[in-house]
């Protein structure tokens, strides 16, 4: 028997910086990935603590089912999803060979420091490298199983229906 995604249930600390992961905590229902410094970007759809969008908080975790670097990201092919500029909102910004999620650097509702969080290493950075940077407000986390057949997890924007809990 196969299970798909192939997900493992792990300690947060046997986690590898820039693998995602599912909250499993009855505070917390949320994809994350872990950091280099030991902590998690809280993705959505669900934010603890009245977090508004994708935030780094301190790791207080100790079980998730985690999905390893397997996962694919996929970017928006329409043009009006795509900017020079950052975008208010999160967005994912593309540079060279390298993708990084535009985060709040700081656990809290009423405050903003924007940082970039390498996906594929999990290096947190106050500014982008040095070179062509494209920003785009539009995509999606997915992976494929072993007959090559997508399957989505999460997209952004994050519709505002998902973070409204039901009545």
């Amino acid at each position: 028997m196969n299970i798909l995604p192939n997900i493992r249930v792990a300690r947060f600390d046997s986690l590898s910086p820039g693998d995602l992961f599912l909250v499993i905590d009855s505070s917390i229902s949320s994809f994350a990935f872990k950091t280099t410094e030991n902590s998690s970007v809280i993705l959505g759809p669900k934010y603890p603590y009245n977090l508004v969008g994708p935030t780094i908080i301190p790791s207080q975790l100790s079980v998730v089912m985690s999905y390893g670097h397997d996962i694919s990201i996929i970017i928006s092919n329409d043009p009006n999803s795509w900017s020079s500029d950052p975008a208010q909102e999160t967005c994912l910004a593309v540079s060279e060979n390298r993708a990084y999620i535009c985060v709040n650097g700081i656990p809290s509702p009423s405050e903003y420091f924007r940082c970039f969080v390498d996906l594929k290493t999990g290096e947190i950075f106050e500014s982008l490298p040095q070179g062509p940077v494209a920003y785009c407000k539009s995509w999606e986390f997915a992976f494929l199983d072993a007959n090559k057949v997508l399957h989505k997890l999460l997209k952004f924007p994050i519709q505002q229906s998902a973070l409204t809990p039901p009545p």
